[in-house]
């Protein structure tokens, strides 16, 4: 016959001792044995207590942890008890997360949702980072050229997003939403002037990450620049007016840039020390450098230099100007930049120094290595810088040819 169990002191004690305590404030919270159960209690500072009785010890820690997160939260008075909705979603978490390496615990999980719906609450919408964006260009004064790339990017990224807080968009949508823009150069640009936002947003501490640095980038196969032979450029110059065509000579024979040299004053151009200076603010790159006036340049300058003023008068006039003359010119293909990549790849084939083309153009060696060498050949490259006036008459240029290599 088994002997009677007998319960001492020092047993009914040793179940009494907490299994959990924790103390916030004027309020402590502790779980311990109760019987076959489990006992959740939280003493107050007055002597108050609550009691709530559990089945399982995994009940009564999960309840455990959404009263301290409560209290913690909003203070002593939120010390009600869990109700049956928030166990049971405490219990299907546990379940969840079973495997998980290491666990985590509700207490972390709770904190995790406070911190990113406080995240969520401070970044802002998407509408309004583009409004600050686009204010942020605009009192910089950044070209009217590049606010207009960001107003046209931006305002399809807001008519999508613009509701949502910045916080809440995914590496994944944008990756999605990227397809729908178009090729693979294009997701890209829209990809850079998005990821600017988030940039920013970042440094200032509004949101945690920039989604746009997991989105994986489209491949971009960059085909060869287009250009054009120096019998078009002959043509080309032959049919253009003289209130445009310094403009363009520059832009031809010293592979400047067309909004650099729309932005070119009279002064910047030496004809005693045959440089032309790009200065720091009228550069897209925002940095100051000095570019050679070539002898046939000098011809083509000469009998225009004005010695002040603006090179150009009005951009739409020259560009009409231009349009005019390639038409007259029978150029029926002309490639982007065309005037500045055929500057470039000739250089880069009579110039033993990349370093200094690239210095000239405004690039780096690498985008000259990639995209200018070995385009033209030396006779080509020759034949270009040789277009020039051969003769002139009371400084106005009358005849035009491309002079013998």
């Amino acid at each position: 016959m088994p002997r009677p169990s007998i319960t001492t002191a020092d047993t009914i004690k040793k179940r009494r001792q907490p299994i959990k305590r924790q103390r916030l404030g004027p309020v402590t919270v502790t779980v311990q044995h109760d019987g076959p159960g489990f006992m959740l209690c939280t003493h107050h500072a007055d002597g108050k207590r609550s009691r709530q009785r559990f089945t399982t010890l995994s009940e009564a820690t999960a309840a455990f942890s959404l009263r301290v997160a409560g209290i913690a939260r909003d203070g002593a008075e939120a010390s009600t008890g869990a109700s049956g909705a928030d166990l049971h979603a405490v219990t299907s978490f546990y379940a969840q997360t079973a495997d998980w390496t290491p666990r985590p615990s509700v207490t972390d999980a709770l904190k995790h949702f406070v911190e990113h719906q406080r995240s969520l609450r401070t970044s802002g919408t998407v509408a309004q980072a583009v409004d600050d964006r686009l204010e942020d260009v605009s009192r910089r004064k950044l070209s009217e050229a590049h606010q207009s790339n960001l107003r046209l990017r931006l305002g399809h990224f807001a008519n999508d997003f613009g509701d949502r807080p910045l916080s809440s968009i995914t590496s994944e949508e944008l990756q999605t939403w990227a397809v729908t823009r178009g090729g693979s150069r294009t997701q890209k640009n829209y990809l850079n002037t998005i990821g600017s936002i988030f940039t920013a947003h970042l440094a200032a501490g509004r949101i945690a990450r920039n989604p746009v640095a997991s989105v994986r980038l489209p491949k971009v196969v960059t085909a060869e620049p287009g250009i054009i032979t120096a019998a078009e450029l002959a043509s080309l110059l032959a049919a253009l007016p003289e209130r445009s065509l310094a403009c363009v000579a520059i832009q031809a024979l010293a592979g400047v840039r067309a909004a650099e040299a729309q932005r070119l004053e009279w002064q910047n151009i030496s004809m005693e020390h045959r440089l032309i200076t790009i200065s720091a603010g009228a550069a897209k790159t925002a940095s100051r450098r000095h570019v050679p006036i070539s002898d046939g340049l000098l011809e083509w300058l000469r009998p225009l230099h004005q010695g002040t003023g603006p090179l150009v008068q009005n951009p739409n006039t020259l560009r009409r100007d231009l349009a005019i003359a390639r038409r007259k010119a029978l150029i029926t293909k002309w490639p982007a930049n065309a005037l500045r990549h055929t500057c470039a790849s000739a250089w880069c084939c009579l110039e033993a120094d990349v370093a200094r083309v690239a210095s000239w153009c405004g690039n780096s060696p690498s985008i000259i290595h990639a995209h200018y060498k070995a385009l033209l050949t030396h006779e080509q490259a020759t034949a270009w810088f040789n277009v020039r006036p051969p003769a002139s008459s009371a400084g106005t240029v009358v005849q035009f040819s491309v002079a013998a290599c």
